[in-house]
């Protein structure tokens, strides 16, 4: 189990297009809040930080449609839209969502949480693969987003141009994270990686590294 950092947003995502399935939530329904209360909430939960823009930086109320949070949450893992989406949901809900998926190993209420581990997060990015998180619209939709992923210095930084790299990062201190769906030549894969060290330069360049090896031996298999 791993402190999850900015992963965790991958079962926000997760929810939330369960939630518009069910027709509690749409695109173009509006989540806001003010942005003081959001540092709080930020700095409360000092699990959930990562390297993310505001949308808004200067503004005092921040405000969105669900889409636009889907999108700034999971391209550029912007803090306020996941927590905006989180908190308009509920934290508890979410967390009974995934539990009632088969997906405890996400924990986002515990002592410690957010936290995951490394088949929670390959279950759920295999349901998206697969087309079965949420129904075949949700899941296309879903692999859109994370192939729109902006912080590209890991899993995808060596793999051969052009190569589509599905993924969400995570990082916090010593945390760096990357999992994600790689469409290859030859077949398709899911990597994920979890780490927490004291280099963490290192640990993405080592995530990097062992993201080609694993790809060119998986690539070169006939």
């Amino acid at each position: 189990k791993f402190s999850a950092a900015s992963i965790y947003k991958l079962a926000v995502m997760y929810k939330t297009y369960d939630s518009i399935k069910k027709g509690e939530l749409s695109y173009e329904d509006v989540v806001s809040g003010e942005k003081s209360q959001l540092d709080e909430t930020i700095a409360d939960t000092a699990n959930v930080v990562g390297p993310s823009p505001s949308p808004q930086p200067e503004s005092e109320y921040i405000s969105m449609t669900v889409a636009e949070a889907l999108r700034l949450m999971i391209t550029i893992s912007d803090n306020y839209s996941a927590i905006l989406l989180a908190e308009h949901l509920g934290w508890q809900n979410v967390d009974k969502f995934l539990e009632n998926q088969g997906l405890s190993g996400i924990d986002l209420v515990k002592k410690d949480a957010p936290s995951v581990t490394a088949s929670s997060i390959l279950a759920l990015l295999e349901r998206i693969y697969n087309h079965t998180a949420v129904d075949y619209q949700s899941s296309e939709e879903m692999q859109e987003l994370l192939f729109a992923q902006k912080i590209n210095d890991r899993i995808p930084r060596y793999l051969p141009e052009g190569t589509r790299i599905g993924h969400k990062t995570g990082e916090l201190g010593g945390i760096r994270h990357d999992g994600g769906i790689i469409i290859g030549a030859k077949s398709d894969y899911i990597f994920v990686f979890l780490t927490e060290t004291n280099a963490p330069l290192e640990a993405s360049e080592n995530i990097a590294l062992m993201s080609k090896k694993i790809f060119d031996a998986l690539e070169a298999q006939e």
